[in-house]
């Protein structure tokens, strides 16, 4: 009696990250810190909309801040971040997650989120701590913001119209592509 034998066939994937893949910075502004914007009120505040092309991890939010007063040293308030989906164009009511006070300095801040975006617009919310003009403040550059730029005031959403994109970015999280089951049948048609 003849015994037929067949090769076993062990495949192995290997993902190069454990959970996600590629981080990008999402911005609009040229990074060039032009002008310093802060409001009279404390709890208004500035954001700016995110466009991601998919669902992934915010993981941070960066920000240029600056002191408008001349005071030596600088004393920073610090401030509160949010974040909100996109609702027509401007923030929805309640935000998704935060706010939270995070402690402040001159120049770029980063500010750790690690949350889970569901792939729609969103907007990364500065709120102010302090009232103007002894507050911290946000940056903007010298170009036309294309309405991603907004600012809040006495509870109101609007277009920043004062030019140039506000320096507030994120980074973001995109999951790496999936990877497609085998089934045992097409194994065996490579070998057929």
């Amino acid at each position: 009696m003849r015994l037929l034998s067949f090769p076993l066939i062990i495949v192995i994937a290997f993902v190069a990250s454990p959970a996600f893949g590629d981080v990008v910075e999402l911005y609009w502004d040229d990074g060039i810190p032009y002008v310093p914007h802060f409001h009279n009120q404390e709890g208004d505040g500035w954001g700016v909309r995110f466009e991601p092309t998919g669902p992934g991890l915010i993981l941070q939010a960066k920000i240029y801040v600056g002191n408008p007063p001349p005071e030596d040293p600088p004393v920073f308030q610090g401030c509160n971040i949010s974040l909100y989906y996109d609702d027509g164009g401007f923030p929805t009511d309640e935000p998704f997650w935060g706010p939270v006070f995070f402690e402040t300095e001159a120049g770029w801040n980063y500010f750790t989120i690690s949350t889970y975006c569901n792939g729609n617009n969103f907007y990364v919310a500065w709120i102010q701590v302090g009232y103007g003009p002894d507050c911290d403040a946000v940056y903007a550059d010298t170009y036309d913001d294309n309405h991603r730029s907004l600012r809040y005031l006495n509870g109101i959403w609007d277009y920043y119209d004062f030019g140039g994109d506000l320096l507030i970015r994120c980074f973001y999280d995109y999951p790496p592509p999936a990877v497609q089951p085998i089934s045992l049948g097409k194994v065996k048609a490579l070998f057929n």
